[in-house]
């Protein structure tokens, strides 16, 4: 798969484990607003290596999300599921490009790329203890399917399973 661009200059570029130290830096940059919530994300506590690890064996894909100037602003990985799902996760926006739409056309991306493979579903978890984020994906259609609850610092967290059909 080659870099696609997005009318509003959004590029999403294949990632490959050479990309893995620059992928968990700014996953980490994403996500570090959770550090001290009560209910930091288990992404804190990956390691470059790992990630580096799980995208040279396919075990894992992922796109890094660039601007039109070609600064990478973000990340996300994802995986094929049950035979007819995208599943995807660690959707991770550096602060500063975040309200302007990008996660959105992150969204429409792989919904676009589930459908060229002939995928029915897409799939993704958040944590409802975030109200953007589990509302960016009810705006764009997907229905809560099922939840658990993780421990994840001093707090439970009630993490819901969101499903859309292509």
């Amino acid at each position: 798969m080659s870099a696609t661009t997005t009318d509003l200059g959004i590029a999403f570029r294949p990632a490959t484990a050479a990309d893995a130290d620059r992928i968990h830096a700014m996953t980490q940059a994403a996500y570090a607003e959770y550090t001290n919530t009560g209910y930091p994300s288990s992404v804190l506590q990956e390691r470059a290596a790992d990630l580096q690890e799980a995208i040279a064996s396919g075990r894992t894909s992922a796109l890094l999300i660039e601007e039109s100037a070609g600064a990478t602003v973000g990340s996300v990985r994802y995986r094929f599921i049950e035979g007819d799902c995208l599943y995807f996760f660690r959707l991770g926006l550096l602060p500063e490009a975040r309200g302007r739409g990008i996660a959105r056309q992150v969204i429409d991306h792989l919904e676009r790329l589930a459908r060229n493979q002939g995928f029915t579903r897409i799939r993704c978890q958040v944590r409802v203890a975030v109200p953007r984020n589990y509302h960016l994906y009810e705006s764009a259609g997907f229905e809560r399917i099922g939840e658990e609850t993780a421990r994840r610092g001093d707090a439970d967290v009630i993490i819901a399973t969101m499903e859309k059909r292509l």
